[in-house]
């Protein structure tokens, strides 16, 4: 069977990225007759060495998003003829009548279509609020099947999508590539700005991650013993929020693996605010690194993070301030260390791997018995 596979975000710093990365290095380790063909940009054609020979990299200059993608992929797709075609995020072309399965992460689009997580002119932004209700449409009506990365998000796709259940599978994500010995540690972070016991917060500042809510949680909180670190580019969003910032919040920018790591294995304990997430690598992460996890009780982080953190309403500061409070207890963060290791051995990118592949099988046209290409 000939699978093509969008990778054309590989390279980007998001989950979807991470998650395209994962995916293909992990397919390759399985056993199996499948070719691949992997569309990627020119640049980032490093990030896929050393592949087998199942696998094929089509290099193309076509961003995602915009007109570009909408003509020049189903030329691609059509000249090639897939048996199935995996987009692993909704902006497919909408020319494409053939096969395909489509990766839903979230739906965090439609629930927070706020004019604040943008940063177009209103009548842009609102043109392309229609164009993506327009393909999430045709990916939920038209796709053999939809992958999703938690229980969550399968009923919140169904539910809001009116999608039949059975046409959606959970395929959990991991933080494998990540996980290292919490006591082989890393040598103290060298930032000057890191002074005091710190926080930690590693992700986007789109409005949905409720970094407001932590600043301003924190602040009322903490008596001037700790620092919140938080990590991430300095876009247009985190340059908005520093302007609502106080001194013991520690804006880093982004950080090289090694720093990241340093930053994990050093913090007093990682926190995520956010009131929607589709799965939620970092916190995975940092229960990877030995970290201590507190945590919205929102969306999937429940689901994704078991008893290995300590959770918080979202909206509520008292809470978080409760939270703070009992984390700096030693024996509370080495007790959900402990527990963290135990939630991390029910993730594998392997097995993700192999629920996609099965996916695959499951959604490619019969195929005449002689064809060599189904195996």
């Amino acid at each position: 069977m000939h699978i093509l596979l969008d990778a054309r975000l590989a390279g980007t710093t998001s989950g979807i990225g991470r998650y395209i990365r994962e995916l293909v290095y992990a397919l390759d380790t399985l056993e199996h007759r499948h070719h691949f063909t992997l569309l990627t940009l020119p640049q980032d054609e490093h990030l896929f060495r050393g592949l087998s020979k199942r696998f094929y990299l089509l290099k193309r200059d076509i961003p995602w998003y915009g007109i570009q993608e909408q003509k020049e992929l189903p030329k691609i797709l059509y000249f090639l003829r897939p048996h199935v075609v995996h987009f692993p995020h909704w902006n497919i072309p909408l020319l494409w009548k053939g096969n395909f399965v489509v990766t839903l992460h979230d739906l965090t689009p439609l629930h927070f279509s706020s004019y604040r997580a943008t940063t177009r002119a209103l009548p842009t932004y609102w043109f392309k609020q229609f164009i993506l209700k327009k393909i999430l449409r045709k990916a939920t009506r038209e796709a053999q099947h939809i992958i999703t990365v938690s229980e969550f998000s399968k009923r919140d796709i169904a539910q809001t999508l009116a999608v039949p259940l059975e046409r959606i599978s959970v395929t959990y994500e991991d933080a494998e590539s990540q996980r290292v010995d919490p006591h082989d540690l890393y040598p103290q972070t060298q930032n000057a700005l890191i002074q005091k016991p710190y926080f930690l917060y590693v992700g986007s500042a789109y409005p949905h991650k409720n970094l407001e809510f932590l600043i301003y949680s924190f602040a009322a909180w903490n008596k001037g013993m700790y620092q919140l670190v938080l990590v991430g580019e300095t876009d247009y969003f985190y340059k908005r929020l520093q302007k609502k910032t106080t001194p013991e919040v520690i804006f880093f920018g982004k950080t090289t693996e090694q720093e990241l790591r340093q930053l994990y294995q050093q913090a007093m304990a990682f926190v995520t605010p956010s009131l929607y997430e589709g799965f939620g690598l970092p916190p995975l992460e940092a229960l990877a690194h030995g970290t201590a996890v507190i945590s919205s009780n929102a969306a999937s982080l429940p689901e994704v993070l078991g008893d290995a953190a300590l959770f918080f309403n979202p909206r509520m500061p008292e809470e978080l301030a409760q939270v703070f409070s009992k984390i700096t207890e030693p024996s509370i963060r080495e007790t959900l260390q402990h527990k963290g290791a135990e939630q991390l051995k029910k993730y594998s990118w392997k097995k993700m791997a192999q629920e996609t592949l099965a996916v695959y099988e499951k959604s490619a046209p019969p195929l005449p018995p002689h064809d060599e290409t189904l195996a």
